[in-house]
């Protein structure tokens, strides 16, 4: 497959996960609260289970968290 065909999959795909989770550059303290809960919610989820799906994404949305606050909060 080349990078064309796996983008023209990509972005469809990350429009609809975008559209369910908010999951994306936080943009504003609303957002930013709605990132803090949706963290809270996923560690709640894998309940201290490091190899649990849920982790990956806690991963993205913490470090989403981390660069708001750094640039937000300083």
């Amino acid at each position: 497959m080349s990078a064309d065909v796996e983008l023209k999959r990509l972005l469809p795909a990350w429009e609809r996960f975008r559209a369910v989770t908010d999951v994306a550059p936080i943009r504003n303290r609303a957002h930013y609260r709605r990132m803090v809960a949706m963290l809270e919610m996923l560690l709640a989820e894998a309940a201290g289970n490091e190899s649990h799906p849920a982790m990956e994404l806690d991963d993205i949305v913490g470090d989403l968290i981390e660069d708001y606050e750094q640039a937000h909060e300083s």
